[in-house]
């Protein structure tokens, strides 16, 4: 049904206007070579390359985390095991926080950008109409998953049929962000001017502020996982003072097997070894008696005592 549905061919857009062929392969440029991409590593003379703004940020961070978390829950789910509750709280917990992102997602939509584009791009008003109606189809079908997911976490000998079900609402869901990505943000890139607020990453953050739903903080830290430094600087850089100061932020919701730390993510293994290392340069200080070389076997050891006497 969705990939049937085409935009009419007259537009009535001004002719020297871009065509949407055109304004949608330059945003899917932008997307693709900023957006979740891998930093390069480079050397410390290396200057930074220039970083393109990306229009409606809101919305493609939105879709990006969507797709990044939908793909690995199912690996996720059929990892757990029945004596692991902590990674299954972690898993439902993480689940829930998606859930709530994109439940504000639609709201957004639904109550901001799509009564703009019915008044401003009439020719999209059916298309706008079936998103809407679609979008109340996705929660439903994320109400029930939900609900299978809270029985896979308590009953990880469940978790793979989940996991099957949850591969099939991705999919689901990946046909209707391709219409929006390909059939309505090249009509918008049209419309609003680049000055517009509208599905920008601040826009979003606002929304969230008003909204009862996930905090802008933890949404900032959800949306912005994965993005490349540079690209995230030009993102803040769109977005008021409060916004900034909130980055970066710790997140407050984990993947199985991860642990909280002030300053970002690590697994308990990396916590075990920052732990020894603060402990070693602690005691390097209070102790200059100690040479370094004395102290490099207690790395080697997650338990017991410091070595005692004159090596």
């Amino acid at each position: 049904m969705g990939d049937g549905i085409a935009l009419p061919d007259q537009h009535g857009w001004d002719a020297d206007a871009r065509s949407p062929e055109s304004a949608l392969s330059a945003e899917k440029s932008a997307m693709q070579s900023h957006l979740l991409s891998v930093p390069a590593q480079r050397g410390a003379s290396e200057a930074v390359p220039a970083v393109r703004p990306v229009r409606f940020a809101g919305l493609r961070l939105v879709h990006a985390a969507l797709r990044r978390d939908l793909a690995r829950i199912p690996t996720a789910l059929r990892l757990l095991q029945p004596d692991d509750e902590a990674s299954a709280e972690a898993l439902q917990r993480h689940w829930d926080f998606l859930t709530a992102m994109l439940t504000c997602h639609h709201e957004q939509q639904d109550g901001r950008i799509w009564p703009l584009l019915r008044r401003f791009a009439p020719e999209l008003r059916l298309l706008i109409n079936w998103l809407e109606d679609d979008h109340h189809n996705l929660d439903h079908s994320f109400t029930r998953t939900t609900t299978l997911m809270r029985i896979a976490t308590r009953d990880p000998a469940s978790a793979w049929p989940v996991a099957y079900a949850v591969e099939e609402l991705a999919a689901r869901l990946e046909t209707h962000l391709r219409i929006e990505e390909e059939q309505v943000l090249p009509v918008m890139a049209l419309q609003l001017s680049p000055q517009s607020r509208v599905g920008t990453l601040g826009e979003l953050l606002d929304l969230l502020r008003l909204a009862d739903g996930p905090g802008a903080p933890d949404a900032l830290a959800w949306l912005l996982e994965g993005v490349a430094p540079e690209q995230v600087d030009a993102l803040l850089a769109e977005c008021d003072d409060l916004t900034a100061r909130q980055w970066p932020h710790p997140r407050r919701w984990f993947w199985p097997g991860e642990v909280p730390e002030s300053d970002g993510m690590i697994t308990k293994d990396e916590q075990m070894s920052k732990a020894i290392d603060a402990w070693v340069e602690d005691h390097l200080a209070t102790s200059p008696q100690w040479t370094p070389e004395q102290y490099a076997g207690v790395r080697q050891h997650l338990e017991g005592d410091a070595p005692s006497g004159e090596g």
